[in-house]
């Protein structure tokens, strides 16, 4: 049996030197809060390891901050009535087309920083913000739309990212999470009245999708943070903001391709899904940020990525019924489907096609995470097993990277890697 990857876990990181005293006072008495915005946990946060180097380059309340920035900013109206037609043409919004029960909408509008500032009043196209804006109904409960959405595996990730985009998705990693408790008042004149506790879950991912166009053969890498907010009317907030590459340190796209990519950044979005009479409301709105461009990804590039962003939100509904024909599986078709490992047909790790002019690139299969890669990013490493039992298995850049970093479960540990001659090792 695989053992599956686990999340990757806050841990502490060196701060400055100039608050680095500041900090350790603060990490030897962890009961110590100093934010007033949200408590992070403490039931997860206590067997995270600490001597592992943090995987993200920013602290988790700086991430609380920027993806609470994107909900204020992005204020979705909870109505049916302010997503009419007529409403969003006022708003400057237009209409492009109607699928599987979804309109979608574009627009150019002022720019807006990730904060939340504007910046400046501009005139011409080319210097504004690109918008787009996805609101449909979903036939289906809030849970089961809240489940498949959270992800909370790297596993659960992955299936849910390839069946909103399909062929389009090559692979994400789930690189870090944390829990932030907010306590909300009820009534807020009464004192005495009990706290209602609303978790808030913060992931950060990276995620790698085939180019958009048929002359510009660059792969797409997106590294963003990921906040989860339950509602009051008993819905659900997803807002997200992409993060640079060089804020995120692990499960990112090796070389020998890393240059030959677009970073998908700067940009935003944020899902509302509310109860409904026909199921669950549903709107998507997401935006480039050009006002930040840090020129490693194009307008062209980033607008044609966020239409395909919106078509996937088309795709919810199949979603759902895909976690639930999961669910309804007994566990010997699972066994089943699970034995076959996945079919990828591009490189995990540097995203190259498997097939090229016709031929089969030479390539390998992965013995922990099953999933086929190209001979330059597969080596042979020595695994302990449970302590005890030491084998040598082929082992993909991104797992042996996670070995490393010790974020597998405990019955695998890396010993020490073969010789790097590879003649003979692969199948």
């Amino acid at each position: 049996m695989r053992a599956p990857i686990r999340a990757r876990h806050p841990v502490a990181t060196r701060d400055p030197a100039v608050t680095r005293r500041k900090k350790r006072n603060t990490l030897r008495h962890p009961s110590r809060d100093t934010s007033t915005a949200a408590t992070p946990p403490s039931d997860n946060s206590s067997s995270f390891r600490s001597s592992v180097r943090r995987a993200v380059g920013v602290e988790d309340r700086e991430l609380f901050r920027r993806t609470r920035r994107v909900q204020r900013w992005q204020d979705l109206s909870r109505s049916n009535d302010d997503h009419t037609s007529a409403n969003l043409a006022s708003q400057g919004w237009k209409w492009r087309r109607h699928k599987k029960g979804f309109e979608l909408y574009t627009r150019e509008s002022s720019m807006l920083s990730v904060s939340g500032a504007p910046v400046g009043s501009q005139t011409l196209s080319s210097l504004l913000d690109s918008e787009i804006l996805a609101v449909g109904n979903v036939a289906c409960s809030i849970s089961q739309l809240a489940s498949p959405l959270r992800s909370p595996s790297e596993s659960s990730y992955n299936s849910f990212m390839r069946t909103l985009y399909g062929s389009d998705f090559i692979y994400g990693s789930l690189v870090h999470q944390a829990i932030f408790r907010r306590k909300s008042r009820a009534n807020s004149n009464n004192a005495a009245q009990p706290t209602k506790d609303r978790t808030n879950q913060l992931l950060v991912k990276t995620c790698a999708f085939v180019h958009t166009s048929l002359f510009d053969k660059k792969n797409e890498q997106l590294c963003y943070a990921e906040l989860f907010s339950p509602t009051s009317s008993g819905g659900f907030n997803i807002s997200t903001c992409s993060l640079a590459a060089r804020e995120v340190i692990t499960g990112k796209v090796r070389p020998p391709l890393r240059r030959a990519l677009h970073q998908l950044h700067p940009l935003s979005t944020s899902l509302s899904a509310e109860p409904a009479t026909s199921g669950v409301q549903v709107v998507f709105r997401a935006r480039f940020h050009r006002s930040q461009s840090d020129e490693s990804c194009s307008a062209k590039v980033m607008n044609a990525r966020l239409w395909k962003f919106a078509m996937g939100m088309c795709e919810l509904g199949k979603l759902v019924d895909t976690a639930q024909r999961a669910q309804g599986l007994s566990s010997s078709c699972m066994n089943h489907t699970i034995a076959g490992g996945p079919r990828n047909s591009r490189c995990i790790v540097c995203t190259r096609t498997m097939f090229h002019i016709f031929m089969m690139r030479s390539c390998c299969r992965c013995e922990l995470c099953s999933y086929n890669v190209c001979h330059a990013c597969c080596s042979s490493q020595r695994v302990a097993i449970y302590n005890r039992h030491v084998a040598p298995l082929l082992v993909c850049a991104r797992c042996h990277e996670s070995l490393d970093r010790d974020e597998f479960d405990s019955q695998l540990r890396a010993i020490k890697p073969i010789s790097e001659g590879r003649n003979g090792l692969f199948l």
